[in-house]
């Protein structure tokens, strides 16, 4: 599937973006059921109102293939550099560029260490003028790292710690591009390490949103 087909298709739309962090256990996405919603990695399974399953993992992509290719409805995209995926007729694949930030070349997104930060780049290219992002915790919660306890590796949160610390180095680059491209960014869970993005609930987004 060629990613250009995804290029300004949601101009000037707020972007709700769910990751993976387990701020989302037992979260009501009803507000958003009929917004504009790319689902990073697993969040994909909260329904068909998710628009858009976004990867970048070998070996995540593995383990959901024949459950992507059989149950979601909607579109898949990914930015992984292997040949046979990106050779998918099914999937739509961005170019990676390892670099740091938000990329501007077409069909292209800077990775960023991790699929979440790399789906903003995503939603620029989509076309979005506000960026939502929920569940983007960078912390685990003394028990869970993720939402979920589907990923079939080390569950060890004590594991997870560096990783989200080459996570949260990569926010200052993507905050200094955003600014740059007109992007705003708003970070939906208030007790997320990421410090770089304005911070309020769903529920405040949404009462302001409407005024």
């Amino acid at each position: 599937m060629n990613p250009s087909i995804l290029n300004g298709v949601w101009k000037d739309e707020t972007v709700f973006i769910i990751g993976g962090g387990p701020s989302l256990i037992g979260f009501d996405f009803t507000p958003i059921h009929e917004r504009k919603v790319i689902g990073v990695n697993n969040s994909y399974r909260f329904g068909d109102w998710v628009d858009v399953c976004w990867f970048g993992d070998l070996k995540w992509f593995h383990w959901h293939q024949k459950e992507l290719r059989q149950s979601f409805k909607g579109i898949v995209a990914h930015c992984n550099t292997r040949s046979d995926l990106r050779a998918l007729k099914w999937a739509a694949c961005f170019a990676r560029e390892s670099s740091r930030g938000l990329s501007t070349k077409p069909n292209t997104v800077r990775w960023n260490r991790c699929s979440g930060l790399s789906a903003i780049n995503l939603a620029y290219h989509m076309g979005a003028s506000t960026v939502f992002l929920l569940g983007f915790d960078m912390k685990h919660n003394g028990v869970q790292k993720n939402w979920h306890l589907d990923h079939m590796e080390d569950q060890s949160v004590e594991k997870a710690d560096d990783r989200y610390v080459r996570f949260l180095s990569m926010c200052k680059y993507i905050k200094r591009d955003a600014i740059k491209l007109n992007l705003k960014i708003i970070n939906g869970n208030p007790d997320s390490a990421i410090k770089e993005f304005p911070k309020m609930t769903l529920n405040q987004f949404l009462k302001a949103e409407a005024r």
